[in-house]
């Protein structure tokens, strides 16, 4: 996506203050109108807020924004973000002079690093962003970008002093795992200039028919190694006056606090200082498609009163907050724990045994699953799971004996109820009753309220099929359930099977 961080230039990509950004940094909206500041809207007076976003590619990503701007007060605040699962690697290269970063340039090499994921670690990758030397328009520098004097500070990579004009492009790929992200990290250490310059297809053929690499120089070691960082913009990072800043730290197989059992974790120690004018703020991400956690615990602070969750309300159309003091967000209380995984994770966490008191049966668990329209029960397949997923087989077997069957008609008002029944021609009312000893109806399924009726009608004299529906969940705290058939007429015979 595209955003120009001053507003005062010309329409149109081309203008010195429009940036290629994630969709999620152009939502952020930093700087313009208020600027040194996000202007998304969602900004809250002297309160810490945190929401998640998708976007229209279905990446998600966590926003924290400090307090409001222009608002009456500034502050301080010291923050400690601990994640584990993250997945993003950035690293950096200088291209020779040769190489014209244009937008041809730039969709055919994140193909091929895409590729070259691909080929690497056997899955594909969630997207690729790159960033130039300035902002991803071009060599050199421009008025107004990131690199010059008195303007706002997002991460942006640098320019290479030591090589002036030369492109240093920065290309950060969201993995759909930590594990797939050390892939790719062990497998860029082991490449070269030249064998990057091949890998991802920059170089150039001679006169003599020799490629010449495009690759000068990859920027990381063994002792500085590509980076992976969950930041994806930080205010104002730049910022000598306010000394705003933050470090992060990757643990692998473990090494710090309420991360230490876990495979991937980064721990970021972010500080702000801010005028009553601004507010600063933080966005996380893209987030894996694996499970991850993130974890917020406030430090020294001033200027701040609340700690919000944002969810939206598809009622209102809205954002609304969970609202909590801030002294509970310190570790004093713990700090705030927000946890992210599958719809399945979700499903078996919500409704797993330790969730009832004193205990649950499987019809318990079962009837609380379904109840809830994102989760589906399943016995052999893990027990509630997502309702997306495919269940081959719900160690349902088939009845013996078909329910007991009535035909009725609709009169009076039931007939004419707000024209519900209007078409309605034959009821058919089911009873689940065993008609050899009259006992109830045997119910062979783990969870009884999986049970759906089906229900054909034939012509009795043509035995052509007039009327089929399925789907229809029986009343099971009721004696009877009661099927509507639209389609039969006075005086014709049918058979009906239920």
């Amino acid at each position: 996506d595209t955003w120009c961080m001053t507003g005062d230039g010309p329409e149109g990509v081309d203008a010195p203050c429009v940036w290629m950004m994630y969709g999620a940094e152009a939502f952020y909206a930093y700087s313009y109108p208020k600027p040194w500041s996000g202007n998304h809207g969602i900004d809250r007076h002297d309160s810490i807020v945190v929401f998640q976003m998708v976007d229209s590619i279905g990446e998600s990503y966590i926003f924290g924004t400090v307090d409001k701007a222009w608002d009456g007060s500034g502050g301080d605040l010291d923050l400690t973000v601990t994640t584990t699962g993250m997945a993003t690697i950035s690293f950096t290269m200088l291209l020779q002079r040769f190489v014209s970063f244009s937008p041809e340039f730039q969709a055919a090499y994140e193909a091929k690093v895409a590729e070259w994921v691909l080929s690497e670690t056997g899955d594909h990758i969630s997207s690729i962003k790159i960033r130039g030397g300035d902002g991803g328009k071009g060599s050199g520098n421009i008025p107004g970008s990131p690199e010059s004097a008195g303007t706002p500070g997002l991460i942006w990579p640098k320019q290479d002093t030591d090589h002036p004009g030369l492109f240093l492009i920065e290309t950060r790929i969201a993995c759909m795992s930590a594990e797939q992200m050390l892939e790719v990290r062990d497998a860029l250490l082991a490449l070269t200039a030249d064998s990057a310059s091949t890998a991802f297809g920059i170089f150039k053929t001679g006169s003599d028919s020799m490629r010449r690499p495009g690759v000068l120089q990859i920027q990381w070691s063994e002792q500085q190694p590509p980076l992976s960082d969950p930041v994806l913009l930080y205010e104002n990072v730049q910022d000598e006056e306010y000394d705003d800043k933050y470090n992060v730290t990757m643990y692998i197989g473990g090494g710090s606090g309420s991360a230490s059992d876990h495979e991937v974790a980064h721990e970021m120690h972010m500080h702000w200082s801010w005028a009553k004018c601004c507010g600063d703020g933080f966005i996380l991400g893209p987030m894996p498609n694996t499970p991850y956690t993130v974890h917020f615990a406030v430090g020294d602070y001033s200027g701040l009163s609340e700690f919000k969750i944002g969810t939206y309300s598809y009622e209102k159309e809205t954002m609304g907050y969970y609202t909590m003091p801030i002294s509970h967000a310190t570790m004093e209380y713990g700090g705030v724990l927000i946890e992210g995984g599958t719809l399945t994770d979700y499903c078996q966490a919500m409704y797993a045994d330790s969730m009832f008191d004193g205990g649950a049966t499987e019809q318990t668990i079962c009837s609380a699953c379904v109840d809830d329209p994102k989760c589906q029960y399943a016995p052999l397949n893990g027990g509630c799971i997502s309702i997306y997923a495919y269940v081959p087989d719900f160690d349902c077997p088939r009845q013996a004996i078909s329910p007991e069957i009535k035909l009725y008609s609709r009169t009076g008002s039931a007939a004419a109820a707000d024209g519900i029944y209007e078409n309605s021609t034959r009821v058919v009312r089911v009873k689940l009753t065993d008609k050899l000893d009259g006992e109830d109806f045997v119910m062979t399924c783990p969870c009884n309220v999986q049970y759906r009726l089906h229900l054909v009608v034939y012509d009795a004299r043509t035995m052509e099929q007039v009327y089929m529906t399925s789907g229809i969940q029986p009343r099971l705290d009721h004696p009877y359930t009661f099927i509507d058939v639209p389609c039969t007429v006075p005086g014709e015979r049918y058979y009906y099977y239920v």
